[in-house]
């Protein structure tokens, strides 16, 4: 549906919001959340295109974005990670670069283009700040993970991560988690260096 709810630590509801539409303060396919250090919480939308601000108590605050490919528009924005500095970085999935907002949704800069060479994107989903502030991208098109400063300079990639790659996430070890919900089902575990632990859920041990 296009509801965002909140729960308690205990998993108590807190608050409700969204419902499913293209409204101000409706949510049209909502994929990724963010929340800031001052509990702003950012909400990337497939089906609008856009990014939703919402309070921390869950008000409704602004939206930014939009149908495009012009700076600040999206093509389906997809995963959404803020930084400490309250940057945004949007997953921009049909035009294939990583787009970076202020807290307030001001286009900032860019990076990226359709390809499969280094730091050329295919239909980028997941989007995740890791250890030094770099941003960790599933590039879903290529079944890969390429790692950036938060100026967009490539600092590594990270190749077989399993077919179809959509969401990552990492620990504070350094070790990462890379889901594949539409391909077979798993969830990857990998080491630091990209080597593959093991997988989550399946009640596997190793690789196989």
């Amino acid at each position: 549906g296009g509801h965002l709810r909140k729960f308690t630590p205990e998993g108590d509801l807190e608050f409700e919001v969204g419902g499913a539409g293209t409204e101000p303060g409706m949510l049209a396919g909502p994929i990724g959340v963010a929340v800031a250090a001052d509990g702003v919480i950012y909400v990337s939308e497939s089906g609008s295109s856009r990014v939703s601000r919402f309070d921390p108590d869950g008000m409704f605050h602004s939206a930014f974005g939009g149908a495009g490919s012009e700076p600040g528009q999206f093509r389906s924005a997809m995963g959404i990670a803020v930084s400490e500095s309250s940057e945004l970085f949007v997953a921009d999935f049909g035009s294939h670069r990583i787009q970076v907002f202020d807290a307030d949704g001001r286009f900032r800069r860019t990076w990226g283009n359709l390809g499969s060479g280094p730091r050329e994107l295919n239909n980028p989903i997941g989007v995740q700040i890791g250890p030094a502030g770099n941003i960790w991208v599933v590039d879903s098109g290529n079944g890969r993970v390429q790692v950036f400063t938060q100026d967009g300079e490539l600092v590594r990639i990270i190749e077989d991560v399993g077919p179809g790659p959509e969401i990552i996430s990492l620990n504070s070890a350094g070790e990462f988690y890379v889901s594949s919900p539409w391909s077979d089902s798993q969830v990857r575990h990998f080491s630091p260096d990209g080597g593959l632990l093991g997988f989550v859920g399946d009640g596997l041990s190793g690789p196989h």
